[in-house]
């Protein structure tokens, strides 16, 4: 970022891709995944992309697969500097 901020490159928005959670880690682990997903939504220096994920038990869910870094701002106040 501060490298960027010297050379005049434009950073933001900046999109990060999000690991999804695969079939098999939704059937194991459907309660961790609602958390992650719930903290997620809490993040107000950030938006979601997401996508709609179909699984056999529980049908069609909307998962994150991305997350958008819009200002300077915004990954500072995310990484707790100012």
């Amino acid at each position: 970022i501060l490298g960027a901020l010297v050379s005049g490159d434009s950073l933001f928005p900046r999109r990060l891709t999000l690991r999804v959670p695969t079939s098999g880690e939704l059937t194991e682990s459907f309660e961790a995944v609602r958390n992650w997903l719930a903290e997620l939504r809490q993040m107000s220096h950030c938006r979601l992309e997401m996508r709609e994920f179909r699984h056999r038990t529980f049908g069609a869910n909307m998962l994150p697969c991305a997350a958008w870094i819009d200002t300077l701002d915004d990954a500072a106040a995310l990484l707790s500097k100012r």
